[in-house]
């Protein structure tokens, strides 16, 4: 089991409960990144078994990808749209929160990716 990928995981879960809860507790979007620290979470207690480690580790990465992708491109387009129209970003705390989640999602599928290298060096 990958310590850091654990590690990430329990980061995004207190991620999306902190930015949650500092937003007032109204928005349930704001608790994705917890959703997605629980799959990571799942996904590593399922790899422990060899057997079960060639379906979950490659669901692990999907969900690393995915976590960067989406959250980047929403945030992004967030603060451009608020760079064009000279206005503030209308949720910030929403668009910290995909920022660093897709920054932590980047860190679990760069893990990913060299856990699967190393394995296919070892075969």
């Amino acid at each position: 089991m990958s310590k850091a990928t654990m590690a990430i995981a329990v980061l995004l879960m207190v991620l999306g409960a902190t930015v949650f809860a500092m937003a007032g507790a109204d928005d349930p979007e704001l608790l994705i990144p917890a959703f997605f620290g629980v799959l990571l979470v799942l996904c590593e207690w399922m790899s422990l078994s060899r057997t079960r480690r060639v379906v979950w580790l490659p669901i692990a990465e999907i969900i690393g990808v995915v976590g960067t992708i989406f959250p980047l491109v929403r945030g992004l387009q967030a603060i451009v749209k608020a760079y064009t129209e000279n206005d503030e970003l209308a949720q910030p705390f929403a668009v910290m929160e995909e920022l660093v989640m897709a920054g932590l999602c980047l860190i679990v599928t760069i893990v990913c990716v060299r856990r699967f290298h190393a394995a296919s060096k070892a075969a």
